[in-house]
């Protein structure tokens, strides 16, 4: 039987977090704490509820410095950094997870998209079942038709291939593709003009995704899309552009390599795969005494003291 190794979106779950109305709690310092002690209560029920034994959260720390960037300018240009206040919630979370005994992945050249990315194929490669802890639908490229599932923790089920594909109406692996061609605004990747997500979801339907359309365009004006002549004209004009979007919107496995998944955490086999008794994504035993000493300077509230002191590995 296959073992599940949980790959937690967190920066996604903290900016839920921060952006909804909740009351206002002070750190002993006078620094709003609300956001953490937050997050900390929705992590601790999910090792409480969950047990996991493999798992990491992955951290965004790459706004303006991933590789991204250096392929177009106007990627992500669109997103404010964190101000001193949230940077400092996102350390927080940070610094709890690792004393919950979490591995925890960051980097300035890769989105956490990718690191997760790169871990689910190690995962894969050995043996487990990558869980993606997200609401990001863009992760769920990393499904595959008999293995692996998306799951919007405390707001949703775990979906997995086939579900994911009638819940979004895009099948996991043409994600990049249809971001490429449709666009992505919360990312400033312009798509092809004139060309919206519903008629990539429905000429998806006809091709399995671009490189089949590419060579196929000419039979894109025989579909019963309205339009579909115009369409073809569209994308045949926006080659590059979509070509040039997948380097956007394709996730970077090669994260596995580039230093980001590679460092003394790891261990250091070529292939980089994991095994059940030597895995850089075993869950350890809870730092208690330094978490309750956090926990005391943000005044998180007894409730979640409680679940703390009885969480153990």
């Amino acid at each position: 039987m296959m073992k599940n190794l949980y790959l937690i979106d967190s920066s996604i779950y903290i900016f839920r977090f921060y952006f909804s109305n909740r009351p206002s709690r002070l750190s002993d310092s006078g620094r709003e704490v609300s956001t953490v002690l937050s997050f900390t209560r929705w992590l601790v029920s999910f090792l409480e509820k969950e047990q996991p034994g493999h798992l990491a959260c992955f951290f965004d720390e790459s706004l303006g410095t991933c590789f991204r960037n250096e392929i177009d300018a106007a990627y992500k240009s669109n997103r404010t950094p964190p101000d001193e206040a949230l940077a400092y919630e996102l350390l927080s979370c940070k610094k709890v997870s690792e004393l919950l005994g979490l591995k925890t992945f960051a980097s300035d050249y890769y989105e956490a998209d990718d690191l997760i990315g790169a871990a689910a194929m190690q995962g894969y490669a050995s043996g487990f079942e990558p869980i993606v802890i997200t609401r990001d639908k863009d992760l769920g490229q990393l499904l595959r038709p008999d293995t692996g599932y998306f799951w919007d923790y405390g707001y949703d089920d775990a979906i997995a291939y086939d579900s994911f594909t009638r819940e979004f109406g895009i099948k996991p692996n043409h994600i990049a593709d249809y971001l490429a061609i449709a666009g992505d605004s919360s990312d400033a990747i312009a798509g092809v003009k004139g060309v919206g997500k519903k008629t990539v979801a429905t000429l998806f339907q006809h091709f399995d995704g671009w490189a089949d359309l590419k060579v196929n365009l000419d039979k894109v004006p025989s579909l019963a899309i309205r339009g579909a002549s115009g369409i073809a004209e569209k994308l045949g004009r926006s080659v590059d552009l979509i070509e040039h979007n997948l380097k956007l919107t394709s996730l970077a496995y090669s994260a596995l390599n580039g230093g980001a998944l590679n460092d003394s955490t790891l261990n250091d086999s070529a292939e980089g795969t994991l095994t059940e008794s030597d895995s850089h994504f075993n869950r350890l035993p809870v730092e208690h005494t330094d978490l309750m000493t956090l926990l005391d300077e943000f005044n998180a509230p007894k409730s979640l003291i409680t679940k703390v002191e009885k969480l153990s590995l």
